[in-house]
Order: structure tokens, then sequence, then C-alpha cells
């Protein structure tokens, strides 16, 4: 059968290979039940389901179990589900309701299971690869407000499980919103491609607001710290259209810099983040700015809108870092680190370059530039001005990348 669903000016068109829906009447009670399988572009998805309804309490008790969706295959159907579509991830489920006759939900209990899959952040191309992961959580009418009792999320040897609540807060306009409260109870970060790196979470909050008509994400605290640092950020994302808009402003503790590279999300500026990972050896991160813009927010214009911008400035002490493969390790007291859209500059005022037999060679403003982050191959120059004995600056021309 095909089924066209009309909603808000906006039709939808689904599949249904296989349907098959009994309905038993009893004196005080209807019984509906049945199993519905939905074609998508990524398989086949099937919702079991059985409903009950009581001519003594005029109540509707609903439960079913969901197999196998892909939530981005649902989320042109109506505007509040499009921020579905980053979720390239097979779920499934159970859900447990108890409704009023006037449809109002009285109560509820939901357990969702994810399996591997992709989550797709609108301020990234690069998504992030989800292994699996668990969210059971409860309805509570008096509040209104969603109890998460446990959410957990796996990702390589990362991992996080958060509870809070999600309670209705309805916007000035009289729109539906979604306050929500987020904590974590236990988690590790991993950034398994840099030595293996990983810390336990200390603390992570995320706090803001749900707004399904503009399918908008509002975070007012974001932070999160492990290895004695932290990184915190506020900001929106999200949007109907196309090109959902971004913008995003955060701030960096001092911190060691192996908790930089741990509490660096891989899915923000990717390839900023894999130059310092594998070109800074050692350091103290001193602190920073960083933010993200992309899309476009009320009625600006695409034509003067960048697609996506990353800013970052970072300020490093006790420098180890190999700017160039086969150039021996340069040492620097200090070194400013900005990054503008995929440019990136980092900047030595001093600095000194082991040689043999323990010499060193001292180099003045020095500075490192990379064109394009985000290039297949990145093509970087370094400049520095040097005084010292010619055999020294013999040796550095010697060395194989010169």
């Amino acid at each position: 059968a095909t089924v066209i669903f009309d909603h808000a000016a906006r039709q939808s068109v689904w599949r249904v290979p296989h349907a098959d829906i009994s309905l038993a009447h009893k004196k005080r009670s209807s019984i509906i039940s049945g199993t519905i399988t939905v074609a998508s572009p990524r398989g086949p998805w099937t919702v079991d389901f059985r409903t009950q309804d009581s001519e003594k309490t005029k109540t509707v008790s609903l439960n079913a179990s969901l197999k196998d969706l892909v939530p981005a295959t649902i989320a042109h159907t109506t505007p509040e589900l499009s921020i579905l579509k980053a979720l390239e991830i097979p779920v499934g489920g159970d859900i447990s309701l108890d409704l009023a006759a006037t449809g109002e939900l009285l109560g509820g209990a939901l357990s969702v299971h994810l399996s591997r899959g992709t989550m797709h952040l609108p301020f990234e191309n690069a998504p992030l690869a989800v292994d699996s992961g668990r969210i059971d959580l409860t309805y509570e009418r008096a509040r209104r407000q969603l109890r998460i009792a446990a959410a957990t999320l796996l990702w390589g040897q990362s991992r996080l499980t958060v509870s809070g609540a999600i309670t209705a807060a309805p916007d000035a306009n009289g729109h539906d919103a979604w306050a929500f409260d987020l904590a974590a109870v236990d988690g590790q970060l991993a950034a398994e491609e840099f030595g293996g790196l990983s810390a336990p979470i200390e603390s992570w909050v995320a706090k803001g607001f749900l707004r399904p008509h503009s399918a908008e994400v509002e975070l007012t605290q974001f932070l999160v710290r492990a290895g004695g640092g932290e990184i915190a950020l506020t900001g929106r994302l999200g949007g109907v259209r196309d090109a959902p808009a971004v913008h995003l402003a955060g701030q960096i503790s001092p911190m060691p810099l192996s908790a930089f590279k741990v509490l660096w999300p891989r899915v923000l500026a990717p390839g900023a983040r894999a130059w310092i990972g594998e070109r800074m050896v050692r350091g103290q991160i001193q602190g920073g700015t960083f933010s993200v813009q992309s899309g476009q927010s009320g009625d600006g214009d695409p034509d003067t809108q960048p697609e996506r911008r990353v800013s970052l400035d970072l300020e490093a002490g006790d420098v180890q870092l190999i700017p160039l493969t086969g150039l021996a390790p340069i040492e620097a007291p200090r070194a400013a680190v900005h990054l503008e859209g995929g440019s990136l500059q980092v900047t030595i005022p001093d600095a000194a370059l082991p040689l043999s037999q323990g010499r060193r060679l001292a180099l003045k403003s020095g500075r490192f530039t990379v064109p394009d982050v985000f290039a297949r191959d990145v093509v970087g120059e370094l400049a520095f001005r040097s005084q010292g004995p010619a055999a020294a600056v013999l040796e550095v021309l010697e060395q194989e990348r010169f």
C-alpha cells in the first residue's frame, strides 16, 4: 500500500509493503494490534503494536516495539522531524504509553537501542561514527517532563553516560519548546590516533532548549572537563533549511597538551586537529577561544555568508613541535596558533632547533603556515630568522626535509 501524509501543507509518501492489523471488541474494552512494515532507502523498518482502551477509566494504553528504523529516512515528513536527518543510525526499542480518551499523554516509558551508524553534525562534513548506544526515559505528566534515567553512547574507545530531564517550556510566542538539563554520570574520552591518549570525564553538562517548530537547538551551557582541562561553549544550531545554521562560541581553559588532544572533538575542524595532534608533541595549553559559523540565520543573504568558518586562537608554552616531516623537533617557550577557515598559522617568536653533540640553533620570528588544513595533501611553509655558526646551518639544511 502507499500512504500519503499531509501535514502543514507538506506531503510525504510512505510505502507499506506489509500490514497486519486485528481488532477485538469486548464488553468494556477494545484491543487493536498488528504489525506494519514500512519501506525506506535504508531498508524496511517494522512496528509491532497493541492498543487497549478502557470504558471504565476512559484511558488508552499503547505498547509498541520498533525495529531497524534509521531516523534520517523520516526527517522529511514534517518540519518538526527535520532535526533527525543528522542520525544515520539504525534504532530499535520499546515504548509504553498511557493516554486519556482526549489524547492527552498521562505517562509512559521508552527504551531505545542504537546500532552502529553515523551522526552528521551541521558544523562539519566529517560524521561521528557511533558504535552503539541506549536511552531509557519516562514521562511524568505532573511536571510535563521526560526523565532520562540513563543515556549511553559509545564510539571508538570513548563512552558517555548521561542522565537528566527534558521539560516542556513553551516560548514567548506560544511555540512548543523543551528545556534540557543533562549531566554525565560516567564516561571516558579517547584520542586513539594520538598514541592511544584517553582521560576519564570529570564533568559534562549540557543545558538549553529544543525548539521542534524550527528544528533548532539552543545551547545555553555546554561544558566538558577531562584530564585537568575544560572546554565550554554556547550557541545555536539547526534549522529547517537545507543548510542548517550554526553559531557556536567557546573558551578553552589552561591544560596539558595531552588533555587538549583528548578534549578536541574529531568532528570539529578535523584537519587542524590532526595537524596539532600529530605535530605538537609537547606543551602546556595556556588558554584560547574558538567559534564555528555556518549556514544562515534570519533573512541573511547567502551570497555574503560563508558556508562554514571555524576560527581558533590558542596560546601554548613549553612547546615542542615538528612542523615538517623529516625536520628535528623545534623547542619554543611560547607559541600562538591561529586557525581561520582552512588557514592555519603557528607563530613562534623564539625557538631553538636541537643539533648533534648537544648544540642548538637559535631561531627568531618563526612562522609556520598551512594554507588549507582540509586538503588531502597538506602543504606547509616554514619561515624563520637565525644567526649561528655556518656548520650549524649546514646541518639543518642537510636534514631530510631540505
